[in-house]
């Protein structure tokens, strides 16, 4: 169980959920099915449960509020081989969702409060420029002293900035003034344009002028109400059902998180947060054990299941061409910032999987993972040399290009057979 993912609050009113104010309204399922596919092959089962659940969450805020009490979320368990995309439909529906994909529950939510509130407030209250404002306004628009540089004194503790002197006599007292806003303890003195001064003392404004009474309050309701908890790898505290030993500490921890799953109230430095609303999605390749093997409690909270299937030498094909982001892609536009042409031959990119999938078959099954390891293999030297090789070189990889780099990969997938 290692990774989490809330849904963040925006900058609006307190206490007001993302969702009811329309964040999940854009988020039709067929919409975040199509998104996915852009990202992940295959795995239609895994992608249109998630999709529900998420605009589900979206439905519940409009329900009549003795009604919406009542629902609760159905929660997901993911059942899949390493490596065939469990973990990335939850990264990549974070990112839909415009929420974080981080291992704590709620210090991120209070984050993104606090820039949501300030940033909502910024506007009205910061004080840009108080001598001469419209001047200096006009002349800042303008670009006028875009090349005129600050001296900076940059917290320690945080990426804000104080203010202190200008290079330009004429600008010193506005921008004295406008760094008196602020206050930091621990700071280092750095040189920076005006613009760039600008920015950070804007950053610095924001932190300063957050509640975090109301801040806090604001995550706990973000959390509660539209929280979405990611349980990976939940078949490692799962013994199989034939298991003859004296481990209890899997069963103990199954009973550790099944309040946390029912709902409860759960203690944090912030206070007390409800569980009984938050989605959890839970994923495991269960290999040494089956799902069954669960404590029948866990079982009756993770009631929506979907399997994912393991990859074929077609899918990792697929994967490597067909996502936006895909590992070909990839490649080509990093030596293209050497001014490389970087040309992969379709039988190659065919070659490339079939080598992956044959790993895969004989060592030990990664999954996808796999192909970085034998696209690495295969660019080394090109990536090595391409930093000296003359500007528009163009290079092409063919499928004995391929094959003569992941010649040592082949033999040891040979001689695993003969492993005992």
């Amino acid at each position: 169980m290692q990774q989490a993912l809330l849904l963040r609050l925006p900058s609006s009113a307190a206490a007001t959920s993302p969702l009811a104010n329309g964040l999940g309204a854009a988020l039709k399922p067929r919409e975040v099915v199509d998104q996915l596919n852009k990202y992940i092959v295959g795995q239609p089962e895994a992608k249109r449960a998630v999709a529900i659940a998420l605009r589900n969450r979206w439905r519940r805020h409009r329900l009549p509020e003795d009604l919406r009490n009542e629902v609760i979320p159905k929660n997901i368990l993911m059942i899949g081989p390493t490596g065939c995309g469990k973990t990335e439909i939850a990264r990549r529906l974070a990112k839909l969702s415009q929420a974080p994909f981080i291992k704590v529950l709620q210090e991120e939510a209070v984050c993104e409060c606090g820039r949501g509130r300030a940033a909502s407030d910024l506007a009205l209250e910061l004080p840009f420029f108080p001598v001469k404002r419209e001047d200096y306004r006009i002349q800042l628009r303008g670009g006028e002293h875009a090349t005129r540089t600050v001296t900076v004194d940059v917290p320690t503790d945080r990426g804000a900035a104080n203010i202190m002197q200008v290079d330009q006599g004429s600008l010193a007292g506005a921008v004295k003034a406008l760094g008196s806003v602020l206050t930091s303890k621990r700071t280092e003195s750095k040189k920076m344009l005006i613009p760039d001064a600008l920015v950070a003392l804007e950053e610095a404004a924001l932190d300063e002028m957050i509640d975090m009474g109301e801040v806090v309050k604001d995550a706990i309701a973000a959390v509660e109400q539209d929280g979405i908890v990611f349980l990976d790898e939940i078949d490692k505290i799962c013994n199989a059902s034939d298991y003859r030993g004296a481990d209890a500490s899997a069963e103990g921890v199954q009973r550790d998180l099944l309040p946390l799953i029912e709902g409860s109230a759960i203690t944090t430095k912030h206070g007390n947060i409800n569980t009984d609303f938050i989605l959890f999605i839970g994923s495991g390749a269960f290999s040494q054990c089956k799902p069954s093997d669960l404590i029948a409690e866990l079982q009756g909270r993770l009631p929506i299941r979907v399997e994912l299937k393991g990859l074929t030498e077609e899918d990792m094909y697929r994967i490597l061409t067909e996502p936006v982001t895909n590992l070909i892609r990839q490649q080509e536009e990093l030596l293209a910032a050497e001014n490389i042409t970087l040309v992969f031959e379709d039988a190659a990119i065919r070659e490339i999987a079939r080598v992956a999938a044959q790993v895969n078959r004989t060592v030990e099954n990664i999954g996808a993972r796999r192909l970085h390891t034998v696209l690495e293999r295969v660019v080394e030297e090109i990536s090595f040399d391409a930093a000296d090789s003359p500007p528009g070189t163009t290079i092409t990889v063919t499928p004995e290009l391929v094959r003569r780099r992941v010649t040592d990969m082949l033999i040891e997938s040979d001689l695993s057979k003969y492993i005992l």
